[in-house]
């Protein structure tokens, strides 16, 4: 039972999605012309141009479905996806091959010559599908989760191992938007970035104590104005962070946690940002 509550984030990650959304689209099309389901019959003359043309219908459909509802969804709400337990993408998932299964049955139901709509037929797809998808759903679900599990928890250990990329005094200089607010930092002073919007919270040390400093500006534009100091790196869509201050690194299957030096504060590091920090060890 404590398995279906811990964190399971859905995040975007471009290439494996749109590798995704590729292997969905041409997948139904595929599958249809080698086994011939949903009444379709090739025949030994082969397809027809039309039949051809409804057989990659299946495919577009699915491919559209993927790229709004795994793709488009997480990109634009991610907030709700960063907070997924096990469970809920358990739900979402199979929410979603519902969807997929209905919306190609509707599309069926369109071109077969079928008077109304065969709401037998739909229900009984729709309880295969469930009982079809559920266990490897589950046991996907699982292995990904085990599999992030392992590979940030050894994450952990390298960045609590080594994490001092920098011995140098090279001063940044981070200047607001509007030119009103000026802050000199150095890998000695500065703990981290966090965005508020069309604004920014500067966090650093002043006569060895914490301090912060609200200015205007992106996160994008700041990490350029501390690129002089090779310890700081964007470690989250919110954060930016100076490896040099962490004293300690968690993982699980979310993604990392950073505690710095002297700071309450946990700065997470989301799994899009892992391999760019692990990188920089090297």
């Amino acid at each position: 039972m404590n398995l279906l509550f811990r964190k399971f984030p859905i995040e975007i990650s471009w290439k494996k999605d749109l590798a995704i959304v590729g292997l969905v689209t041409v997948f139904p099309p595929m599958f249809i012309l080698l086994f011939q389901p949903f009444g379709i019959d090739i025949g030994t003359e082969g397809i027809s141009f039309q039949k051809l043309i409804i057989v990659i219908g299946y495919g577009l459909i699915s491919g559209l479905l993927t790229t709004i509802v795994c793709v488009f969804l997480p990109f634009y709400v991610p907030k709700v996806f960063e907070n997924f337990k096990v469970w809920s993408a358990f739900l979402f998932y199979l929410a979603f091959i519902l969807l997929l299964s209905s919306a190609n049955f509707l599309y069926n139901v369109l071109w077969d010559d079928v008077s109304g709509f065969p709401l037998d037929r739909f229900f009984i797809m729709t309880r295969r599908t469930i009982l079809i998808a559920a266990i490897p759903l589950s046991l996907a679900i699982y292995i990904a989760q085990q599999s992030r599990l392992k590979s940030n928890l050894a994450s952990a250990s390298r960045l609590n191992q080594n994490n001092t990329l920098s011995d140098s005094h090279t001063e940044c200089t981070i200047i607001s938007d509007n030119g009103k607010e000026v802050i000199k930092v150095s890998p000695q002073s500065f703990l981290y970035v966090v965005n508020a919007d069309n604004y920014a919270w500067i966090h650093f040390t002043l006569n060895q104590n914490p301090h912060r400093v609200l200015i205007r500006g992106s996160l994008k534009k700041i990490q350029e104005q501390l690129k002089e100091m090779n310890c700081c790196f964007r470690c989250h869509r919110s954060y930016i962070v100076n490896m040099d201050k962490v004293v300690k690194a968690t993982g699980d299957s979310r993604g990392l946690e950073l505690a710095l030096e002297g700071v309450d504060t946990v700065i997470p590091v989301s799994r899009r940002y892992i391999g760019q920090i692990m990188e920089s060890l090297k």
